[in-house]
């Protein structure tokens, strides 16, 4: 059993230890050494100890995490969530995770907190008989430990272990029930207190949670050739829902070819979201025009509960082309033809490198274009228009050391019709390795109807410069605007690595710290962008897919 220090998450979590003594969470920490040691042993202890304080620094903000969702701190946890790299899904030394201490304590709305930034279920226990075996054996130890800390009864521990400390608060060097030390007893016998009680809780939250009813019917949507997605309703927008009323903390979808399920062709199990908007689940790898029949349940610790067949009943996986005479665009020679299309224009925007002389200017210019790139970056954006690049790898996306993503002004105006130039630009997005080569074309025409493309060209090149990558990615299908006016056109592109982006005054964050607020008319662009960012991910992952497919 390890000991966590004090000190550190004082200092920076005094206020959320407020309400519970400056302590550490029970179900993390445990009870002080006996203080009759021999001298060897406490020095083992000390060696221990400070490597366990090394351990701690680094967790510290996961300590305090359980010890906000331990004791039913909504706001403190999301904060915590908001402003911190800690793992939603991180486990504490008894083997669960917050979901999971969240949903034993039936906290419903902190369970959902939890959800929200992708929380799910340890995975330590096999099922739930397996949990409730061990919260009873954690539990039956700590009572253990605490009779041998006070020398009371079990059934007495607590009425005589109030005594003791209140005794030992008024008096220094009083003894407990079986003598020693009061004031080290004293510790001991709070923290076992508190452990016992916090675990008889959880105990008797496992006993009254029940598996979840049947959810909502389900809906269906062919999404391609080989994959349907499910969509599963969150019964909180349905009805108004019981106290009583199970949490809901995953689901599992299976498919099948038969409407009686006989043969599961299929299954997946997925967290819940905890949103309003519910739940989606992918169904890839079915096979084309065969007729696929689904069915849902939804579960928490305690199981799985009944399936709900969707609607519709089935569904026949299928493309356009299964419907359409239309061959493939890549036949007939086409995608050759373009691919020496685009050979032909890059060879004549070519140019001559430049003499020798000039380039240690331009060494020069490129160094300080590096320092000053990060300045570039807007935050508050004011009425106009404005360019921005969501890079993501895995579960992490770029953003800026003000936590915002990088945003690059293209201009204070905009044409009254933007998305003719909008829909030039999705163009420009297939091949921005030739962004400036194109504005040096462009620039040679004095033409009005081409400076807000000038501009937009403009604000590309910056962008590439100060992430120092060339493929800025795809285009996002809509202009983000807010209701005074500004708007932001969003390029989303996923990196291999995150060694491959190097630019300065960033890194990389975890997207579930993104958090999916409700929108509403008064939101400002800023918040609206980083809102969707979540949607413009799972878009841009689908795009890829059907581009694949098509």
């Amino acid at each position: 059993l390890f000991i966590y220090p004090v000190s550190p998450l004082e200092l920076q979590y005094g206020a959320l230890l407020e309400g519970c003594g400056g302590e550490l969470p029970s179900l993390s920490a445990c009870a002080p050494h006996p203080p009759h040691l021999d001298k060897a042993t406490r020095r083992q202890q000390k060696d221990a100890r400070a490597q366990q304080d090394k351990i701690a620094q680094v967790n510290i903000h996961l300590h305090a995490l359980f010890a906000a969702v331990e004791h039913g701190y909504l706001d403190k946890a999301r904060n915590i969530l908001e402003s911190t790299d800690v793992d939603v899904n991180s486990l504490n030394a008894d083997g669960l995770s917050p979901l999971d201490v969240a949903v034993l304590a039936t906290n419903r709305q902190l369970a959902k907190m939890l959800m929200e930034f992708g929380a799910k279920e340890g995975t330590q226990f096999k099922n739930s008989d397996s949990l409730g075996t061990h919260l009873r054996r954690l539990a039956r130890e700590a009572e253990s430990k605490l009779h041998e800390v006070t020398g009371c009864a079990p059934e007495r521990t607590c009425r005589e272990d109030a005594c003791t400390r209140s005794s030992a608060a008024n008096q220094a060097g009083t003894t407990g029930c079986a003598g020693g030390t009061g004031s080290e007893k004293d510790k001991q016998a709070q923290h076992w207190e508190r452990r016992v009680r916090t675990l008889k809780r959880l105990v008797a939250g496992w006993q009254q949670t029940r598996v979840p009813p049947a959810p909502p019917a389900p809906e269906l949507e062919v999404c391609g050739a080989h994959a349907v997605t499910v969509r599963l309703k969150d019964t909180r927008a349905m009805q108004p829902i019981p106290k009583d009323q199970p949490i809901i903390t995953k689901y599992k979808v299976e498919w099948s070819s038969r409407a009686d399920f006989s043969n599961v062709c299929g299954c997946r199990e997925v967290a819940a979201s905890g949103t309003n908007s519910g739940t989606r689940v992918l169904a890839a790898g079915l096979t084309r025009g065969r007729r696929y029949f689904f069915r849902a349940a939804a579960g928490n610790i305690k199981g799985w509960g009944t399936y709900t067949v969707s609607v519709p009943r089935s569904v026949v996986p299928s493309s356009w082309r299964d419907v359409s005479a239309r061959g493939c665009r890549g036949s007939g020679g086409a995608a050759a033809a373009l691919e020496a299309l685009t050979a032909a224009a890059a060879s004549a925007r070519a140019r001559p490198l430049a003499p020798h002389a000039r380039l240690p200017r331009k060494k020069t210019a490129t160094i300080r274009q590096l320092f000053t790139a990060a300045s570039k970056f807007q935050k508050n954006l004011r009425r106009g228009v404005y360019l921005a690049c969501i890079l993501y790898h895995e579960d992490k996306v770029l953003v800026t050391s003000e936590e915002f993503l990088p945003v690059i002004e293209v201009d204070e105006t905009y044409p009254t019709c933007i998305y003719n130039d909008f829909h030039w630009l999705m163009k420009v997005s297939c091949s921005w390795d030739d962004v400036k080569a194109l504005r040096s074309d462009m620039e040679k025409h004095t033409s009005s109807s081409i400076h807000f493309r000038l501009k937009l060209l403009t604000a590309a090149a910056q962008m590439q410069s100060a992430l120092c990558i060339q493929d800025l990615g795809q285009l996002y299908h809509k202009p983000l605007r807010d209701s005074h006016g500004t708007i932001v056109l969003s390029c989303v592109n996923s990196v291999k690595s995150v060694k491959s982006v190097s630019a300065l005054n960033s890194r990389w964050a975890a997207v579930s710290r993104l958090r999916r607020r409700v929108l509403s008319e008064d939101n400002t662009i800023g918040e609206l962008l980083m809102a969707s960012v979540h949607e413009q991910i799972a878009y841009h992952q689908v795009r890829k897919s059907s581009t694949k497919e098509i």
